[in-house]
């Protein structure tokens, strides 16, 4: 029988005024958060909102990263932008209906190049953000040679 590997992770979440909080994890500092002002909170501090964009978007690094590592492509560089539109949906429920991350990948060779172009075909399966919504991520890479335009 295949053995299956799971992890756990926790968080502890404290109320502290209208719409806002502290969100915390055993071994890291806690984290403010609350409504954006569209929710009718305050401007200025991270929303659960913002916080899945980011989760998407840095779990497609990271998984990216993993990917690259083990076929032993070499990058120079790496930076994104995500973007998230929340709407009702057919049944009226609010939910992410679209997430588009540009991944913006420099690499020193065009042999390199075709490799990250590839890895980025297998990362929205194997990034778990990706694979836990409803909304599937959409990739739009660039991949920069170093020396060419």
């Amino acid at each position: 029988m295949p053995r299956t590997k799971s992890w756990n992770y926790e968080t502890q979440l404290r109320w502290s005024q209208e719409l806002e909080g502290e969100l915390a994890s055993p071994g890291l500092p806690g984290m403010g958060f609350g409504a954006p002002p569209e929710f009718g909170g305050k401007a200025g501090q991270w929303g659960p909102e913002t916080l899945l964009l980011g989760a998407t978007e840095s779990c497609t690094l990271l998984t990216f990263l993993a990917l690259a590592r083990r076929k032993s492509v070499q990058i120079s560089g790496y930076r994104s932008t995500a973007a998230g539109t929340l709407a009702a949906d057919a049944e009226g429920v609010i939910r992410f209906t679209e997430i588009t991350i540009r991944p913006v990948v420099q690499v020193k060779s065009e042999a390199d190049a075709e490799a990250v172009r590839a890895l980025f075909q297998d990362v929205p399966k194997r990034c778990f953000i990706s694979c836990s919504l409803k909304a599937e991520p959409r990739i739009e890479l660039t991949v920069e040679v170093a020396g060419t335009p």
